[in-house]
């Protein structure tokens, strides 16, 4: 008996969200970090979910040094902050004590204007969604996620 990845996933309690691609090829979503909008790229070869240095006053980022510097693809390494115990809203889905790191994106959104989009706030990485479980349906765009009280691991 067949069955689509979305009923097997349903079945198995996976929420899913449609993703947006942006002229770069990436896929974006609108989530809520401390209960603002928050635009974001879903990046599987990013270890850490980041947000702009520059968004986290108005996200509530409260941060502290973190001793790890962050390099891309670039190489360059970039001074890091750390901010714990956030709320990331994803789908309706609370993920309690999310910790984000601080990180200048501009040379992203430089890019990212380049192709004629808008900047984004942050990137959500394989930290997030290693927690959540997530599968992400490239064919159809959508994103299939659990909630990590589920599987037995907050985030």
């Amino acid at each position: 008996m067949s069955q689509t990845l979305q009923r097997f996933l349903t079945l198995k309690g996976y929420q899913h969200i449609f993703l947006e691609q942006n002229g770069a090829g990436h896929y974006q979503i609108t989530a809520q970090l401390n209960q603002v909008n928050t635009s974001f790229i879903i990046d599987t070869g990013a270890s850490r979910t980041v947000i702009d240095h520059e968004r986290a006053t108005v996200l509530g980022l409260i941060s502290e040094d973190d001793s790890l510097q962050a390099a891309g693809l670039g190489g360059r390494e970039m001074k890091t902050r750390i901010s714990h115990d956030n709320l990331l809203t994803i789908a309706g889905m609370d993920i309690p004590s999310v910790v984000i790191t601080l990180l200048d994106l501009s040379h992203v959104n430089y890019a990212l204007e380049s192709f004629g989009d808008i900047p984004v706030d942050g990137v959500i990485g394989l930290d997030i969604l290693h927690d959540l479980k997530a599968v992400i349906d490239y064919g159809n765009s959508v994103m299939y996620f659990q909630n990590p009280a589920q599987n037995g691991k907050a985030a």
